[in-house]
């Protein structure tokens, strides 16, 4: 039997539920398993998570987002002024941490950032790579490239997934991004190429780009074949090195455009398409960093949160403050998985739980003590 007081079964029971909903290796569903049957309590409250989970049918589009942390805090209020215990509360709140990530669940490398962090506590980042001009790549899960710098060309092959560039500026030799026979050059700029089974995406978040079809190296002809017998011979004068066949141009994208080729030969002609800023951030929400907490102390989990101040894209997170009125419950636990841009859903969190509110004061949001 676990001798966990009923709060870190709690606890744990969040984590699983949402663990679960993202996907479960053979090894971590062996660990569920066991975790379940080590104590009655366990399954109970797993059970009801699970259920409240169901219920909200894991929502995954971002639109979606206000309306369901207002449907979730309606219940727990509803349920509360009914007197009914903390339970169907607890599944609610985990219901607002598991949605906060799980739209959709993002592609990432579980990386410790420098320095110490609150114990169980983890900070979720997409694989970043620095070439070594000052280029940075970040990786999609499941991606994979091959960087090959020579004295003409900076060169990087991917082979399968998706990639951010960020392409280091003064530099006199050409960025190329090869996909499947698609060429993507640039010199200074920002991008994402994405490799799918039959075609190659391409999104251009800063500057310029060229897209370009690799053309195929004629074979032999007949009087290579013959200069090539004749080699052997001690007249024979050495061929030239073939000269690799120049791309075929396929279009030229700026800023806040993005183009869908398709790699097949009968395939149509490819369109330039505009899209606007809301798209992009959303299309890449997978660079930015999640954020795990397991019963981290309050004031910790705002201290990291606050540590993102600049996001991915650009943009300024807002600060939390806690107001001294609160410093008594700087040390209350908090767990749950979150995205570091999605503030709205923490400060909803302990508006909930804690009976926290917060209030917009410029670049900043004050939590304190929520008025009856």
């Amino acid at each position: 039997m676990s001798t966990h007081s009923d709060k870190e079964v709690i606890s744990a029971a969040a984590r699983w539920v949402v663990r679960r909903n993202a996907g479960l290796s053979v090894t971590e569903a062996e660990e569920l398993r066991q975790w379940l049957d080590g104590d009655a309590r366990h399954r109970t409250a797993f059970e009801h998570y699970a259920r409240a989970w169901s219920a909200f049918e894991g929502p995954e589009r971002e639109d979606a987002q206000s309306a369901m942390i207002r449907r979730i805090g309606t219940r727990v209020r509803q349920r509360r002024a009914r007197r009914v215990g903390g339970m169907f509360a607890a599944a609610c709140v985990i219901a607002v941490l598991a949605f906060a990530v799980l739209r959709p669940w993002p592609s990432v490398d579980r990386l410790r950032p420098a320095g110490a962090l609150p114990a169980g506590t983890v900070v979720i980042h997409p694989e970043r790579l620095v070439l070594e001009d000052g280029s940075v790549v970040e990786l999609r899960q499941g991606s994979a490239i091959d960087v090959r710098y020579d004295d003409a060309t900076r060169r990087v092959i991917l082979s399968g997934g998706e990639a951010h560039f960020q392409v280091a500026k003064g530099q006199d030799r050409p960025f190329v991004v090869v996909a499947d026979g698609m060429e993507v050059r640039a010199v200074g700029t920002a991008f994402v190429v994405q490799r799918g089974a039959a075609q190659v995406e391409v999104w251009v978040t800063e500057g310029r780009v060229a897209v370009e079809k690799a053309t195929p190296a004629a074979p032999p002809g007949p009087e290579d074949a013959t200069t090539m017998a004749g080699a052997t011979t001690p007249s024979a004068v050495p061929a030239a090195p073939p000269v690799p066949p120049e791309p075929v141009p396929v279009a030229m994208l700026g800023a806040h455009e993005r183009i869908v080729v398709r790699t097949a030969p009968e395939a149509v002609v490819p369109v330039v398409t505009p899209v606007t800023s809301a798209e992009i951030n959303e299309r890449l929400t997978w660079r930015i960093p999640r954020v795990e907490f397991s019963a981290t102390p309050l004031a910790e989990a705002i201290a990291l949160i606050n540590s993102f101040s600049h996001l991915p894209d650009g943009s300024a997170n807002a600060r939390l403050v806690l107001a001294s009125e609160l410093s008594g419950i700087a040390s209350e636990p908090v767990s749950g998985f979150f995205r570091v841009d999605n503030i709205e859903a923490f400060v909803h969190l302990l508006e909930m739980n804690l009976g926290i509110e917060g209030e917009r004061r410029g670049n900043e949001i004050i939590l304190r003590k929520a008025r009856r």
